[in-house]
């Protein structure tokens, strides 16, 4: 039975100096080419401030200020309104011939976009089997070395993290929406009002995925490398090589070893949710950011981001699913995890 713990955990900013600086307008945008900051040596790599619109070669880039607005001063006093487990599945939900389709690919590593506090909320999940075993493995080692296994840190290792959140923003309006991820972590969706969005599919390389902000109608489906249900089935994920890399004597014989691998995972979208244009394929090697649909025409236009509040979430379905601060949720799979600890110790790791 999936246990849904420490939802209502939040992290409330408060203003140190006073409610006027609460207030206080966001600053001009930027006036530096945004793609001064996308580097295309091993693949585009963006800065956390950019977001990225899918291309047929070079993405478009745009400051992440001239999209949405509240990305400063943002209230985290309210936690999402659910967290919705989705077992994952083979068999994912077609969205026919109709439609934009468009393919996401990165890897998105910001525990918070924009954010310069060292401790907010985020999402994590684990399983108890993945905590049994790393309790055994500790129970062992505390038995042989008289030391329990700790991690790189020196902190007692536990079996989760806390996911890394990708933004996905949507502006276009003219057709209906299908959007294919690629990448683990929590995908933050941010639409205009007159979105029409189909359906999402995320391959995932872990059993750590989850999707914020898409409306309970829209089907989510999750393909995961290590979910039971899912690795049977599993397709590499490979993010589409850049063609500069064949004329770079460095990256040259990379390109040639990743090519058959991108076309292997462009084979299984094609055969899961239909052909997807080259141009609407944003392929990078790490970014925050995704773009779908034109920028806003006016700075006073731009999208109302919101990180989770009174969004749902939905998750790979997990034992343990937890919304609190990365301190918050480390001291809950610790307790988990000494729990499956001190069982084995007593039954002397056998077995």
């Amino acid at each position: 039975m999936t246990k849904l713990r420490g939802l209502t955990v939040t992290f409330a900013m408060t203003c140190a100096v006073s409610s006027a600086a609460c207030k206080k307008s966001e600053p001009d945008l930027p006036t530096f080419d945004p793609l001064d900051k996308v580097q295309p040596s091993e693949g585009w790599k963006v800065g956390r401030s950019i977001a990225v619109s899918p291309g047929a070669k070079t993405p478009t880039a745009y400051h992440v200020q001239a999209i949405a607005s509240g990305l400063h001063d943002i209230d985290f006093a309210s936690p999402p309104s659910a967290l919705i487990p989705v077992k994952p599945s083979c068999n994912v939900k077609n969205p026919g011939m109709g439609g934009g389709k468009y393919l996401l690919i990165g890897h998105g590593n910001t525990r918070f976009p924009l954010m310069k506090q060292p401790d907010v909320p985020s999402l994590m999940t684990f399983d108890n089997s993945a905590a049994n075993a790393l309790a055994k493995t500790q129970a062992a080692t505390q038995k042989s070395k008289g030391v329990r296994t700790t991690s790189g840190t020196g902190r007692v290792a536990v079996p989760a993290g806390n996911m890394g959140i990708t933004d996905i923003f949507i502006t276009e309006t003219s057709e209906t929406i299908h959007v294919t991820l690629a990448g683990s972590g929590l995908y933050n969706f941010n639409m205009a009002p007159n979105v029409r969005l189909s359906g999402v599919v995320i391959y995932s390389d872990t059993s750590h995925a989850a999707v914020a902000g898409v409306p309970d109608h829209v089907p989510v489906s999750f393909v995961s490398k290590t979910h039971k249900a899912t690795k049977g089935c599993w397709t590499r994920v490979q993010p589409r090589p850049d063609e500069s890399w064949s004329k770079n004597s460095r990256n040259g014989l990379r390109f040639d070893a990743l090519k058959p691998h991108w076309q292997a995972f462009e084979k299984r979208v094609r055969r899961d949710v239909g052909k997807i244009p080259s141009e609407n394929i944003a392929s990078v090697n790490r970014t925050d950011h995704f773009l779908i649909g034109p920028p806003p025409a006016r700075y006073e236009d731009r999208l109302s981001y919101v990180a989770f509040s009174g969004k749902s979430v939905r998750y790979i379905a997990a034992d343990h699913a937890r919304f609190g601060s990365s301190e918050d949720n480390r001291t809950y799979a610790r307790l988990v995890l000494d729990k499956y600890f001190d069982a084995h110790l007593a039954a002397g790791t056998k077995g």
